[in-house]
């Protein structure tokens, strides 16, 4: 055959070789059932099927990130920085990601139980006996279902109180669902505060059975001159307002209900 024929023909099977690998691509995708965004989930995710998200597969997860039924924050072995990356993916390059918070800061010293618990040491069953041992409601039980739900090991109980390591949290929600109080919530990672009392009592009951409780005394709207805390109901609120002076929101506070996610590590306190 002439040379001359040899390279056009060349050429033409290795485009229509292309062609077909694209087309086969496109069948195999719809004969699996994922979508474009399905296989970019997929190809992030580690492939370890380890089941820790709470789904059988890392294919299984990715569809249901996907369908919004998953957090993007439940690989465990990805940890933060696959977060980061799924929150690129789904939410933008912009997006935030998120940590955990304890809503509590009264440790047995600061509120003593109304009555010994010595039943199975578990959050729910805790409070499933007279709402808890605890005097307030909506406190830290402290028996650490938190603690066994977290995938990534960012919490330890200190004193009878959950406290969470930002560094290690994901922000994946898994305390949240496990908590019966409702005291642990997610914020964005890049907040430097957060309100530690979740307390639903009025301020005077609040602070009689607490020291560490919130007292609503709103020393804490405005200390800066911007309104990043608000007091709704005798309780101090984080609000959208960015915060330029986190040290003078601190310093306002007379019972130290406000926080940063750190709190425990820059007071020496070992997780």
């Amino acid at each position: 055959m002439s040379p001359w024929l040899v390279y056009p023909l060349s050429f033409l099977l290795f485009f229509a070789g292309g062609g077909f690998c694209a087309l086969f691509a496109k069948a195999l995708t719809r004969k699996v059932g994922l979508s474009q965004k399905e296989l970019e989930a997929r190809g992030i995710l580690p492939g370890h099927d380890c089941g820790l998200c709470g789904e059988p597969s890392c294919r299984a997860f990715a569809t249901s990130l996907v369908a919004g039924k998953a957090d993007l924050g439940r690989c465990a072995p990805g940890g933060a920085e696959l977060e980061t990356r799924l929150r690129g993916l789904f939410e933008g390059s912009e997006a935030k990601g998120r940590v955990a918070v304890v809503r509590c800061a009264g440790s047995r010293k600061d509120s003593p139980d109304l009555f010994e618990y010595s039943g199975i040491q578990e959050c729910a069953a805790a409070q499933s006996i007279y709402d808890g041992p605890r005097a307030c409601r909506d406190s830290c039980l402290g028996y650490g279902s938190c603690l066994s739900h977290c995938p990534v090991s960012a919490i330890a109980i200190v004193e009878g109180l959950a406290v969470v390591d930002p560094q290690r949290c994901t922000g994946c929600g898994a305390c949240v669902e496990a908590c019966p109080t409702g005291v642990i919530a997610l914020i964005p990672a890049d907040d430097p505060l957060f309100v530690s009392c979740n307390s639903r009592l009025p301020a005077a009951e609040r602070v009689g059975i607490c020291q560490a409780a919130c007292n609503g005394c709103r020393a804490c709207e405005r200390p800066d001159g911007a309104p990043s805390f608000v007091v709704d109901k005798g309780l101090a609120r984080r609000s959208s307002w960015k915060i330029a002076d986190s040290a003078s929101f601190v310093r306002s506070c007379p019972t130290k209900v406000i926080r940063e996610p750190r709190h425990a590590a820059k007071n020496g306190i070992n997780l």
